[in-house]
C-alpha cells in the first residue's frame, strides 16, 4: 500500500497546471488513485458555472472506470446548468477505450483543445450522438455538412 504522501503526489502530478480557466489538462493514468483529485478539479470548474469546459487528454495514457465516472458526472453537472463539456486530444489508446465503451457517442470529442475551443460556440447538441471533429467537418458534424 502506498503511503498517503506518495499517493497525493501522484494525484497532483496527473493534473497539469491550468493556463486557461476552462481547460483541464490531464496526464498519465487516470485511475482509482487519481480520480478523486480529478473530481475535485472538475467540481471546482463546475461550481464556477463556466459556459464550456474542455478536458485535455492529449497526455493521458489510460483511464479506468473511476476516471470515466468522474468525467461522466462532471459532464452531467455541466449540462445541468446549460454548459458544454468537451474532451480533446485522445491518443489511439484512449480513443479505443472510449469507442469500445461507446462513450464516443456520449462525449463531444475533438482532435485537440484549440479545435474544441473553436467549435464550442457552434456545436449545439448538449448530449451528442455524434463526434464533433474539425479534421473531418467544418465545425460540427451535427450542424454542418462535410466540405
Amino acid at each position: 500500500m502506498e503511503p498517503p504522501l506518495r499517493a497525493a503526489a501522484v494525484c497532483v502530478a496527473a493534473i497539469i497546471s491550468q493556463h486557461r480557466p476552462n481547460v483541464l489538462p490531464l496526464k498519465r493514468e487516470i485511475d482509482l488513485h487519481v480520480s478523486p483529485a480529478v473530481t475535485e478539479s472538475l467540481d471546482a470548474m463546475t461550481e464556477r458555472k463556466l459556459e464550456r469546459i474542455v478536458i485535455d487528454l492529449s497526455r493521458t495514457t489510460y483511464i479506468d472506470s473511476a476516471g470515466l465516472a468522474a468525467l461522466i458526472l462532471a459532464m452531467q453537472n455541466v449540462q445541468a446548468f446549460g454548459g458544454k463539456f468537451f474532451l480533446a486530444g485522445l491518443n489511439e489508446t484512449m480513443r479505443s477505450i472510449f469507442e469500445t465503451l461507446r462513450l464516443n457517442q456520449i462525449f463531444q470529442i475533438f482532435p485537440d483543445v484549440d479545435a474544441a475551443l473553436a467549435a464550442s460556440t457552434f456545436c449545439s447538441s448538449p448530449t451528442p450522438s455524434h463526434e464533433c471533429n474539425l479534421a473531418n467537418y467544418r465545425v460540427c458534424s451535427r450542424d454542418f455538412v462535410q466540405p
